[in-house]
């Protein structure tokens, strides 16, 4: 799509990224030798892509539980706690709630 098309956001947006980034390329005085291995780099890992997913997926794996009984809450954001723990308190402070959310809360607050 030409700049005569876009938005003019879209337009400001695009000709304030490439100014940006022909100004932060121009610090790099090896600029084309890095692009050049960069994309040496990419070519190399397409080619050899198979190999790499063997090697590279079990270190990928979703987390689990690693022992009986870990509920992943050492893996769970402190913040989701926080917030579980914030919402639990708000519904013990006088907010009616079906007996299944009380439970819920509660069970929260304990991970928390």
């Amino acid at each position: 799509m030409t700049l005569a098309v876009q938005s003019p956001a879209v337009r400001r947006n695009t000709q304030t990224f490439n100014r940006n980034r022909y100004a932060a390329t121009a610090l790099l005085p090896d600029y084309n030798e890095l692009k050049d291995r960069a994309r040496q780099i990419k070519e190399s890992a397409i080619a050899n892509l198979p190999e790499l997913l063997r090697h590279w997926k079990p270190a990928c794996a979703p987390t689990r539980p690693l022992l009986p009984g870990d509920d992943g809450r050492r893996r769970q954001p402190v913040h989701l706690r926080r917030a579980a723990a914030a919402r639990s308190q708000a519904g013990s402070e006088g907010q009616e709630h079906h007996s299944e959310e009380t439970k819920l809360n509660h069970a929260l607050e304990q991970r928390a």
